[in-house]
């Protein structure tokens, strides 16, 4: 097909980002809130939805939903900027650099922060954890910093899938050192409860990226947030698609806001069924297990594929992330529901 030649190299070489769907199993692999939204909720929102006018196009910049983002964080509007989620905002930052400047990140660490520099023809610096527990070589990274003057660095904090926090000192070395933008990835900040929201105006470099798709259970509606130094976004903003939050989306996120009170007691119910699910998993002696700051866990053992599949016999998906690099024999659990924690931990027993 000659119209295929036209398309980017980069990009055809590049393997496609593919969760396949697995009905009838209890969901335990892509760190979704396990509860979903109370039948009231869902009708107040529903009935509130009912009188937008869906003829007509959205604000562009999700205005109301901005302005309530920032009295949450106590910033000022123009220092957010709101995206259907925060996937759309990593791709963003990239095409938004100037042509083949490098960016940088860890090995493992979420997939798209290397997928998208690949597709677009970036080339993407990483460093790899150590295997042994995840943590990082600071000095090498800096270093490899010193040496590839990267344009953009993506740090999720915590790391996904190894759930672990970066020290602050090593963060306050890299914002002084780093030539170009730091992202800091904070989509599982409310489990973590660590956030440098207040260092932004210490370091202009600074950006920092939330969803809503997580603590919030909004995963299918497709919702999340930049923020950073006010005339930095006006830059970044000009990278948009207009319109790209529709008016959906973004009354969801105003609504999720204003029920606050049901996701923090969920947030607290993960967070001891995260404890209890560590604790358990450790008395394992075949698994190692690595300590979490987000709502799952990431565990090593022998035989991960077989593991995998015992439990999907169970009716159990867990994530299977050993074929990444840095990851042999890993799976990931995400927290879910006590019962479901209950039952992972039977057949995981079953299976050891």
């Amino acid at each position: 097909m000659k119209a295929k030649s036209f398309l980017k190299e980069s990009l055809t070489k590049q393997k496609a980002y593919q969760v396949l769907p697995e009905p009838d199993l209890i969901k335990l692999n892509q760190n979704e809130l396990p509860y979903p939204w109370p039948k009231a909720m869902r009708q107040a929102l529903a009935k509130h939805l009912s009188s937008l006018e869906l003829n007509r196009y959205p604000l562009t910049e999700a205005i109301n939903l901005q302005k309530a983002l920032a009295k949450k964080l106590k910033l000022k509007p123009e220092q957010i900027l709101v995206a259907t989620g925060s996937n759309m905002i990593l791709q963003v930052l990239v095409l938004a650099l100037k042509h083949k400047t490098p960016v940088m990140g860890v090995r493992p660490s979420f997939a798209l922060y290397d997928l998208i520099p690949k597709t677009f023809a970036y080339p993407f610096v990483e460093v790899p954890l150590r295997q042994s527990d995840f943590s990082l070589d600071e000095e090498k990274f800096l270093k490899k910093v010193k040496e590839k003057k990267p344009g953009l660095i993506f740090l999720a904090n915590p790391n996904a899938p190894t759930g672990g926090l970066y020290r602050q000192t090593f963060l306050k070395k890299l914002l002084k050192l780093a030539p170009g933008l730091v992202l800091l990835d904070e989509a599982y900040y409310e489990f973590s409860g660590v956030t440098w929201i207040k260092e932004l105006k210490k370091h202009p470099n600074l950006l920092i990226s939330r969803t809503f798709s997580k603590a919030y259970g909004l995963g299918g509606v497709r919702l999340g947030y930049l923020v950073g130094e006010a005339s930095l976004m006006t830059e970044i903003k000009k990278a948009y698609v207009p319109f790209n939050v529709g008016v959906l989306s973004e009354q969801a996120g105003l609504f999720a806001l204003k029920e606050e009170k049901f996701f923090k007691t969920k947030l607290k119910e993960i967070l001891t069924q995260r404890e209890k699910l560590y604790q358990e998993m450790k008395k394992i002696k075949s698994l190692e297990v690595f300590p979490s700051q987000a709502n799952f866990i990431l565990f090593r053992l022998k035989n991960p594929q077989a593991c995998f599949e015992f439990l999907k016999r169970k009716g159990l998906l867990i994530r299977n992330v050993s074929s990444q690099a840095g990851l042999a024999g890993c799976l990931r659990v995400s927290v879910g529901r006590p019962k479901e924690n209950q039952q992972f931990l039977n057949a995981l027993n079953q299976f050891a």
